[in-house]
C-alpha cells in the first residue's frame, strides 16, 4: 500500500515538470542513467505519461522493461511496470494490450519475492477478456504452479500443471517442443515433494523422451539428475549413480553448460559414490565440484559439499578435516543468509529513496501552489478549494506516513521474535540432527553389511529425524548375528531407548561371549532393566526384536513379539524341523511363506517372564529372511485410508520375492509411499531381507 500512494504522490508532484519533452529524449535519459539508480527513478515518474500513445511507443517501453530485466535490476522494473500499469488503466487500454503489461507486472513481482501480488495479477489477466496468447497462459500457469510448489503446495502445484498441459495446441506443439517436456519436469519435481517415487520418475522420464527427441541436451542431462535424485533419495544408490553419471554427460557436452550445472553433478556422483562406500573417489569429485563453486559464487552447492565432506571425513575418523569442513558449511550457510539480509536492506534502501524523493517533489509542489494564490488573488474560490484540498491531502499523507510508521515499527518486533523463534527452532533441529549421527553410529555400515550378508537388503525409514526403530549387527569367527528391533516410542524418546538396547546387545555378545539367541535375549533383557532400574519412577520401556544368527546355511532364531519370515520353495523341509505351535504358513505360486513365531514378551520389564526360544532351521540356497517392524503393516493409507495390515505385508513380500534382493526393495520402497499417498506417516519403518547362499 505505500508503494502505491508514493508512485501516485509522486505522479501528482511531477505533473509541473512534464514540458514538452519528447519519447525520443526520454528513452535516451533511462539509458544514460541505467547505472544511476535515483536519476533512474526520477526518469520513470514520467514514464506512464507515454503509455497514452502505446501504439506507438509500446515496442521501445517494453524494451526498456527487457534492458532492466538482463541488468537484473528487479526492483527497479517493478516501479516502472507499475507505473506503465497505473498509467494505462487511467487511458484505458483495451483487455488484451492491458495483459501484456499486468504480465511483465506480475514476472517483475515474481522476481521480488512477492508472491502474492504476482498470484493476483496472473490469476487476473488468466480470464477470458484478456484474451491472453495460449503461450503467455501457459507461461503464467506454470508460474503459478511453481509458486504453490514453493509453498510446499504439491498437490495444487500439479493442478496448475495439468491445466497448462491442457492449452498445449498443435501450434504451440510445432514451434515450442519442449514446453511440454518442461511442465513434465516440473510435475515430476512436486511428485517428488509429495514421496510419490514412482510417478516422480515416470514424469522425469517423459520429459527426457521429448528432449532427447529435439536433441536438447543440457535439458536431458537435467531430466536424468532428477531420476538420480529420487533413487538417491530412496537409498537406491547403484541406480542413483548411472542416472547422475548420464546425467553429467549430456550436461557436459552441452554448450548451455554452466560451471554450476557441472558442479552440481560432481556433487551428485560424489556423495552417491560416498553411500556407495567409495570414500576416495567420493572426495575427489567433492573436492572438484568445490573448485568449480568457488569460481561460480554458487555457495548453495557449495554448503552440500561441506556438509557431505565433514561426514565423510567423520567416517574416516580425520576429525581434523570435519572440523574444518563443519566450520566451512556454518561460514557458507551464514553468508548464504547474510545475502538474503543484504538484498533485503538494499530493496528497503530504494523504497526509502523512492519515498524521500516523491515527498520532496511534494513539497516543492506545495510550495510553488501557495506563491501562484497568493499572486491570484481574484481566484479566491480556487484558492480556497485548492488550499483545503492539499491541507487534506497532507493530513492524510501524515496519518498514512504515521501508520507506516507503526507498521514497520510492529513488524521490527515481530521480525525479532520470528528470528528469535528460529534461532531457538535452529538450536533444537540442530541438536536432533546431531543426536542423529550418534544414532547412527550404533547402526551397522553398508560396507560391515556387504562383506558379511552379500545378498541383503536394510530399507529403513524414520518417521522423524531419530527414531525407536534399529538395525544391529555382530559378528564373531563362527557365527553372523544380525537383528531388526523396534523400541517403544519414536523420534527422540525412542531414539534414547535405542542406544539403551544396542548397548545391552553389544554387551550380551562382546563382554559376556553369549552365542545362543535365546540367551543374549534373556541378558539382553536383564542389562536394559539394570539401566532403567537407577530411575526413581517406573520405567517400562524396551523392545521388540527379531534376532537370528547365520552360519553357512544354519539360522537359529529368537524372537521379543517379532517374528521371522522365510520365503522357500521347500515348506516341509523346514517345517518338519519345527513343532506344529511353532509355525504358520501362507501358500504361494512356486513359493510360500513360513512365518516362526517369536515370544510373546518384550525385551523389558513383563510380568510372568520366561526365558526365551532358541530355534535351530537348516535351510536351503535361495531361501529369503525377513526381519522386520510393525510400521509398514500400521501405516494409513490407500482407497480407503486404512492400515496396511501384516497379512498384506506377507502376500506382498511372498509375490515380489521372485525379484532380485534389491529390487526387492526397491519394490518395498515404492509400495509403501503408494499406499501412504499424502498421508502422514505414523510410525518407524524398517524391513531387512536376507538371501541364503
Amino acid at each position: 500500500m505505500p508503494n502505491r500512494i508514493v508512485y501516485i504522490v509522486a505522479f501528482f508532484a511531477s505533473l509541473n515538470t512534464f514540458g514538452q519533452e519528447s519519447f525520443q529524449i526520454w528513452k535516451s535519459k533511462v539509458y544514460v542513467h541505467l547505472d544511476n539508480r535515483t536519476e533512474l527513478l526520477k526518469d520513470f515518474q514520467s514514464a506512464g505519461r507515454f503509455i497514452e500513445k502505446e501504439s506507438k511507443h509500446g515496442k521501445a517501453l517494453l524494451a526498456i522493461d527487457d534492458s532492466l530485466v538482463a541488468r537484473e535490476m528487479y526492483f527497479e522494473r517493478q516501479v516502472y511496470m507499475d507505473t506503465l500499469v497505473s498509467s494505462g488503466r487511467r487511458s484505458k487500454l483495451s483487455k488484451p494490450v492491458m495483459a501484456k503489461y499486468l504480465k511483465r507486472l506480475a514476472y517483475a513481482y515474481y522476481d521480488n519475492d512477492q508472491a502474492e501480488g504476482t498470484t493476483d495479477i496472473l490469476n487476473k489477466i488468466l480470464a477470458k477478456e484478456y484474451r491472453l496468447p495460449t503461450l503467455s497462459r501457459i507461461e503464467c500457469l506454470m508460474i503459478l504452479g511453481n509458486l504453490e510448489l514453493n509453498f510446499q503446495l504439491p498437490d495444487r502445484a500439479i493442478s496448475k500443471y495439468r491445466r497448462a498441459l491442457s492449452e498445449i495446441t498443435a501450434q504451440v506443439e510445432k514451434n515450442k517442443p519442449l514446453v511440454r517436456s518442461s511442465i513434465y519436469n516440473n510435475i515430476g519435481l512436486a511428485h517428488s515433494r509429495l514421496n510419490n517415487p514412482d510417478s516422480t520418475i515416470y514424469y522425469h522420464r517423459k520429459a527426457f523422451n521429448i528432449r532427447k527427441k529435439e536433441n536438447s541436451t543440457y535439458a536431458m542431462g537435467q531430466s536424468l539428475n532428477n531420476i538420480g535424485a529420487m533413487y538417491y533419495e530412496i537409498q537406491a544408490f547403484d541406480s542413483a549413480l548411472v542416472y547422475f553419471e548420464k546425467g553429467y554427460h549430456f550436461r557436459s557436452v552441452s554448450s548451455e553448460a554452466t560451471e554450476s550445472s557441472l558442479a552440481e553433478s560432481w556433487t551428485n556422483i560424489g556423495k552417491t559414490h560416498f553411500r556407495l562406500g567409495n570414500p576416495t573417489k567420493a572426495k575427489e569429485l567433492l573436492e572438484k565440484s568445490l573448485e568449480y563453486c568457488k569460481r561460480a559464487n554458487n555457495m548453495a552447492i557449495m554448503k552440500r559439499n561441506y556438509e557431505i565432506l565433514h561426514e565423510l571425513y567423520a567416517s574416516e575418523g580425520d576429525l581434523k578435516a570435519a572440523y574444518s569442513a563443519l566450520g566451512n558449511y556454518y561460514l557458507v550457510r551464514d553468508s548464504l543468509y547474510g545475502l538474503e539480509e543484504t538484498k533485503e536492506l538494499l530493496r528497503s534502501s530504494y523504497k526509502q529513496e523512492l519515498r524521500e524523493q516523491a515527498l520532496s517533489d511534494s513539497l516543492n509542489r506545495v510550495a510553488n501552489r501557495k506563491i501562484f494564490e497568493e499572486k491570484s488573488r481574484r481566484e479566491e474560490v480556487i484558492k480556497y478549494g485548492l488550499g483545503f484540498a492539499l491541507v487534506g491531502l497532507l493530513l492524510i499523507l501524515g496519518l498514512l506516513l504515521r501508520n507506516y510508521r507503526n507498521k514497520v515499527r510492529s513488524n521490527k518486533q515481530i521480525s525479532q521474535q520470528k528470528n528469535s523463534l528460529e534461532e531457538k527452532n535452529d538450536e533444537i533441529i540442530g541438536s536432533i540432527t546431531y543426536a542423529k549421527r550418534l544414532q547412527d553410529a550404533i547402526l551397522p555400515s553398508e560396507q560391515s553389511l556387504n562383506k558379511h550378508l552379500p545378498e541383503q537388503f536394510v530399507w529403513y525409514r524414520p518417521k522423524d529425524i531419530v527414531a525407536g526403530d534399529f538395525y544391529w549387527m555382530h559378528t564373531s569367527l563362527e557365527h553372523t548375528f544380525f537383528a531388526v528391533s523396534d523400541c517403544t516410542g519414536h523420534g527422540v524418546p525412542g531414539a534414547l531407548v535405542s542406544i539403551v538396547c544396542s548397548n545391552a546387545m553389544n554387551r550380551a555378545t562382546k563382554e559376556f561371549g553369549l552365542k545362543e539367541t535365546g540367551a543374549i535375549l534373556d541378558k539382553t533383557t536383564e542389562l536394559v532393566l539394570e539401566s532403567f532400574s537407577e530411575s526413581k519412577e517406573n520405567v517400562n520401556d524396551g523392545m521388540d526384536v527379531s534376532l537370528i544368527r547365520l552360519k553357512d546355511k544354519t539360522v537359529q532364531f529368537s524372537g521379543a513379539y517379532n517374528g521371522l519370515w522365510i520365503v522357500s520353495e521347500d515348506v516341509k523341509a523346514i517345517t518338519g524341523q519345527l513343532q506344529s505351535n511353532q509355525f504358520r504358513v501362507m501358500e504361494g505360486e512356486g513359493k510360500s511363506l513360513i512365518e516362526i513365531k517369536a515370544n510373546r514378551q518384550p525385551v523389558g520389564y513383563y510380568e510372568n517372564r520366561v526365558p526365551f526360544n532358541s530355534i535351530d532351521l537348516e535351510l536351503n540356497s535361495g531361501d529369503r529372511l525377513f526381519l522386520f517392524t510393525d510400521g509398514f503393516g500400521d501405516q494409513f493409507g490407500g482407497s480407503d485410508n486404512k492400515k496396511y495390515k501384516t497379512s498384506k505385508l506377507k502376500r506382498f513380500l511372498l509375490e515380489t520375492s521372485t525379484q532380485s534382493i534389491l529390487d526387492q526393495r526397491l519394490a518395498i520402497a515404492t509400495e509403501f509411499e503408494a499406499w501412504k499417498g499424502s498421508n502422514e506417516q505414523v510410525d518407524d519403518v524398517c524391513i531387512a531381507g536376507i538371501e541364503i547362499d
